[in-house]
Order: C-alpha cells, then structure tokens, then sequence
C-alpha cells in the first residue's frame, strides 16, 4: 500500500475578505473545488479536516493520516474533474499544459512510483505519465458525477463562510446520503 499525505495550506480568509480582482464566479468555482477535493475524501473514508479559501485560492486539509496511492490519486484530480464536468462540461484537458499545484503533485507522484500508472483493465501499466494522469482524471470526473448537488451546496457555503470544518462537512455528507 502507498502511504501520501495531503497538501495543507494557511492564510485563510475570512467571510468578505476576498480579494477585490476576483468576482464571485470565479470564487464560486474555487470553493466547489475545494468541495470535490473534500467529498472525493469522504467518498474514500480519508477525512477531511477543513477546506478554506485563502488569497491565492483553496485548500483542503486532510486529517494527517497517511492513504493509499489510488484514494491520493483520486483525492488530486477532484477538483479539477469537478470544475471540467461542471463548468466546461468536459472530462478531457491539456494536463501537459497545467501547471496547478494539484496537477504538478499527481505528476510527480506518477513519475516517482510506476505502479499507480494503472490504466483499464485493472493492473495495466501505461507507459506515459499524462496518458495515465488522463485515466485518473477521468476515473475522478466518473466518481464525482452523482455528487455534483453535494459538491455546488458545500461550495457554496464555503463561498459564504469562508471555512468550514471536517465535522460540518462529514455532516453534510451524511445528510445528503439520507436524503438519497
């Protein structure tokens, strides 16, 4: 088993304290980034410890416990399988071009350990990073879809308060499954 940490981050701000050259569209996809990040942990059982919006964008902070390479792989694309799904109603970018955070760990981590290269059928080594980066991706935007409601209600909260807590968010999720 891989064990990976998640990112972590500070500076957070606090409710109305967005940055003026931002508009709200643009945070609005921030925090239901953010939201992916955090439903795809819970989705995996890794907790989540708060998700935020700094100056310079987002953060989700995980509980420090160390996960397996497919839940960190996972947890990495979320974000941005969420925001191709829902705002560019795509599941299919230039990952060769994107030098997000995000995007720059899972290279570095494909780079550094072959096995999580998997393709389908299960156990099928792609010989190319971005080839594989694209399944994870796509594997990602699949498992986020039906929780597409759950992603946009966290995200806006997250837009209003700021910050929310691993506890109010695991509450959240619960709530949401019941009403499934």
């Amino acid at each position: 088993m891989w064990s990976f940490g998640i990112l972590t981050g500070a500076d957070v701000l606090g409710e109305n304290s967005r940055p003026l050259e931002q508009d709200d569209d643009i945070w609005y996809t921030v925090a239901c980034h953010e939201a992916a990040h955090a439903v795809m942990q819970w989705l995996r059982g890794t907790g989540v410890r708060e998700i935020a919006l700094t100056p310079s964008g987002g953060l989700s902070n995980g509980t420090g416990r160390h996960i397996d390479g497919e839940s960190y792989m996972l947890i990495t694309f979320a974000g941005f399988a969420y925001e191709y799904n829902a705002v560019l109603r795509a599941v299919q970018f230039d990952l060769e071009q994107t030098g997000a955070d995000d995007i720059d760990d899972a290279r570095e981590i494909l780079t550094k350990h072959p096995p999580l290269r998997l393709g389908s059928p299960r156990g099928h080594q792609i010989a190319q990073v971005e080839e594989s980066m694209q399944w994870w991706f796509t594997r990602a935007a699949d498992e986020l879809l039906p929780h597409h409601e759950l992603i946009e209600h966290i995200g806006t909260r997250l837009l209003d308060e700021g910050r929310l807590s691993g506890r109010s968010l695991a509450a959240m999720c619960r709530e949401w499954k019941r009403e499934r």
